[in-house]
């Protein structure tokens, strides 16, 4: 029997992107990663806005009691930091999102995503934030 050689299809994209693993992980490519290490990343605080359904990624220069750690892949090919409370206290349903495309907002120094629509089969209107009394737009 022949074998046949399996070309893998790679994706390179230069603009920042985010993926969210079913664990919990926040993973950015290689672009996001690039851009964070330029800045000096070694810990963020991760922020969200809940009325505009956003997540950010701030960089801050200490290891703080609310900040994660972000863990770089060789050669910046990658960047990742666990997140699965955060997630879970935003509505997250466990399940992966891929390419969400993220910005650098300089003025605020942090990267910023869109929330995916997560749960979107769930009962959002009575879906209230974990520990906080919030509620989240439906």
């Amino acid at each position: 029997m022949a074998y046949t050689v399996y070309s893998r299809r790679v994706v390179i994209t230069r603009t920042p992107a985010v993926k969210i693993t079913s664990v919990g992980k926040i993973v950015l490519n290689a672009a996001a990663s690039q851009l964070l290490h330029g800045k000096g990343a070694k810990w963020v605080l991760l922020l969200y806005d809940l009325q505009e359904r956003k997540i950010g990624l701030r960089i801050i220069k200490k290891k703080a009691k609310q900040s994660y750690s972000v863990s770089y892949g060789s050669h910046l090919s990658q960047a990742s930091m666990w997140a699965k409370s955060f997630l879970v206290t935003l509505g997250w349903d466990g399940k992966s999102y891929s390419n969400i495309d993220a910005h650098w907002d300089d003025e605020q120094c942090l990267l910023e995503l869109k929330m995916p629509q997560w749960g979107m089969n769930a009962d959002r209107e009575n879906t209230v934030l974990r520990d906080t009394g919030q509620q989240i737009a439906g």
